[in-house]
């Protein structure tokens, strides 16, 4: 990361520590050493490089994730609602196309939203692995289409 890198994430998170704190000169010069500390640990934890959200494709995906959300709240209240629902919970692995890194990241957030489903590890053949209340349902699938939705959306930095 150049030196420009690490001054676009200094200046964010000064940023946003002048939006949450205020702009007292106290309050100021205790957001530097803040700050730095936030950049330095934001190096370590997700490294710079992978690539980026394509913000033209930002709206329909917005929509598709605000649908699933509904979708999942209502899988959700329809199985408490049906105590009876026989259910067949365990571990499915889902191979990907995403590169590790924060694209990877991202999907396994936003995978965790798919109704049944709770990402939960790697396996050590790189496979995800994810929770999900009934594996008789498609969840691989599932999690593939929303893979490909993540794909367009996310453009690898070459």
């Amino acid at each position: 990361m150049g030196r420009w890198g690490w001054l676009r994430r200094f200046a964010g998170f000064y940023g946003f520590w002048v939006v949450l704190i205020g702009v007292a000169p106290l309050d100021l010069a205790v957001g530097i050493p803040a700050a730095g500390l936030a950049t330095w640990s934001s190096v370590v934890l997700l490294p710079p490089g992978g690539g980026r959200v394509v913000l033209r494709r930002l709206p329909g995906s917005a929509l598709r994730f605000l649908w699933q959300s509904v979708a999942a709240g209502v899988d959700v209240a329809w199985r408490v609602f049906q105590p009876r629902m026989r259910l067949q919970p365990g571990i499915v692995r889902v191979s990907l196309r995403l590169p590790a890194g924060p694209g990877r990241s991202i999907f396994r957030g936003l995978a965790s939203l798919q109704p049944g489903s709770l990402a939960c590890g790697v396996d050590r053949n790189g496979n995800l692995l994810f929770h999900c209340l009934d594996t008789r349902e498609d969840m691989e699938g599932a999690l593939s289409r929303s893979e490909m939705e993540l794909l367009k959306l996310w453009e690898e930095r070459r």
